[in-house]
């Protein structure tokens, strides 16, 4: 629509209706006659301590006290590399092969050290045992062996994946649920 020369925006509302004097006070049937309120502020959502907004004219409640942390062998208890192992390196740094093509790497998370492999035997109960897992043959060779956790039947667990479960924030709960998983053939 152009009016004087002006484009009006299709997208925008349109324009308000003009106002008419009014012709006295309202009568009381009338439904204008609710009481006037006043807005709440809007400034008054931004002071205090940061939070739930609270409505103008209401005090703000104190915060919530922090639950507790989960104590260490409750299945909510986030253990920590350091917390169960002793140390934050569980695998061995920069574990190597020699393929028909030179040397290569590999993923450190399936080369634990031998005290953090001792440790998850002990979790499992079973023994720690090294084997070449990964290159056994082929014309690929591994320079380090890789530590196994040996259980009694026989089946044998790689101890850098067992202490990887402890370096993601992990529950207790879910990492237990996993070796479950894996011990059962899961």
């Amino acid at each position: 629509m152009i009016h004087h020369g002006i484009t009006r925006n299709p997208f925008s509302p349109a324009p308000a209706a003009p106002r008419i004097p009014s012709q006295g006070p309202p009568s009381p049937s009338s439904s204008a006659s609710a009481p006037a309120t006043q807005a709440p502020s809007f400034l008054a959502n931004f002071t205090g301590a940061l939070g739930p907004a609270q409505p103008a004219g209401t005090t703000p409640q104190p915060a919530a006290t922090a639950p507790q942390p989960a104590q260490p062998g409750s299945p909510g208890y986030i253990p920590s590399l350091e917390s169960v192992f002793g140390t934050e390196n569980c695998w061995e740094a920069a574990p190597t092969g020699i393929g028909p093509n030179g040397t290569y790497s590999y993923n450190p998370i399936y080369f634990a050290t031998q005290q953090t492999a001792q440790v998850v035997a002990k979790m499992l109960g079973g023994t720690v045992v090294q084997v070449n897992a990964i290159a056994n043959g082929g014309g690929f060779q591994q320079q380090e062996p890789n530590y196994m956790v040996q259980m009694p039947d026989g089946r044998q667990f790689n101890a850098g994946l067992v202490a990887n479960l402890y370096d993601h924030g992990y529950s207790q709960g879910f990492i237990n649920q996993e070796i479950a998983g894996m011990l059962n053939g899961l």
